[in-house]
């Protein structure tokens, strides 16, 4: 049995996505919209998200995307080994906020970061590209110590 590949593209469209084409691509209603939501060290956001249409979390601010999260259950066609091939190994991994064995894997330049617990994909984010201080200062937050 073959391997499906992970289709990451469309992924990456939202890096460019403005608020405006959100609302009419993902059917958003007012009542999807949260306004003053934070995303790590983001402020100030407003989050878009309607789960009959898109499963993914965007979080905007001025119109525009500066992060789109995307959890476990959108990502069933993918694990790490899939995401290594698409992207290639990265040097810049983090402690992920998934769990105590999870391992945030950032791409920076291509605007993507990934958590994976073994094979398995916690989450992942698109934001548009940016250096990896960029990422650790502006959106990164240090999880807190896990305890079993």
């Amino acid at each position: 049995m073959t391997e499906r590949k992970f289709n990451l593209e469309p992924l990456l469209e939202l890096q460019t996505l403005s608020k405006d084409a959100a609302v009419a691509r993902f059917k958003i209603e007012p009542g999807d919209i949260e306004k003053g939501v934070e995303y790590g060290k983001l402020k100030k956001l407003e989050l878009l998200n309607n789960d009959e249409t898109e499963p993914t979390e965007l979080y905007f601010r001025g119109g525009n995307l500066r992060i789109a999260y995307i959890g476990r259950t959108a990502l069933q066609d993918g694990n790490k080994a899939a995401l290594f091939e698409a992207l290639g190994e990265t040097e810049h991994k983090l402690r992920s906020g998934a769990g105590k064995g999870a391992t945030l894997y950032v791409y920076p330049e291509k605007g993507v970061a990934f958590s994976a617990t073994g094979q398995r994909l916690d989450f992942l984010e698109v934001f548009p590209p940016c250096s990896f201080k960029d990422y650790q200062s502006e959106v990164y937050e240090e999880p807190p110590k896990f305890i079993r």
